[in-house]
């Protein structure tokens, strides 16, 4: 069986910019954009703005590939499989799969998403 392409979207998010964002809004701004789980896992490295914005772009990149009406950055939440691959959780329509690619680096993230039925 062959995947039907439904969707690409890209995210870039400047980790500089997040990290003024995240000093000046901060708790209030995380738990708008961050799942528990994803605030927990940026914040136990020494820099939590680099993997915050790895994940932002991901869900930026999803509203991309869906298109309006987007669900809330809240309601997306990044996922690492065992490898640390990452993959992403939303309440999707049926049979909707998502791929995912994320980097990041001192100055920017970058995520890619194709979506799939």
């Amino acid at each position: 069986m062959s995947a039907r392409l439904e969707g690409v979207g890209v995210g870039l998010v400047e980790v500089p910019r997040l990290e003024r964002a995240l000093e000046r809004f901060g708790a209030r701004l995380e738990s708008r954009l961050f799942t528990a789980e994803e605030r927990a896992y940026g914040n136990a490295a020494a820099r939590p703005a680099q993997r915050l914005a790895g994940r932002l772009a991901a869900k930026l990149a999803l509203r991309d590939a869906l298109g309006p009406p987007a669900p809330a950055f809240s309601q997306v939440e990044v996922l690492r499989d065992a490898q640390g691959a990452p993959s992403l959780r939303w309440s999707a329509g049926p049979d909707i799969a998502a791929r995912v690619s994320m980097t990041h680096e001192s100055q920017l993230a970058v995520a890619t998403v194709w979506l799939e039925s």
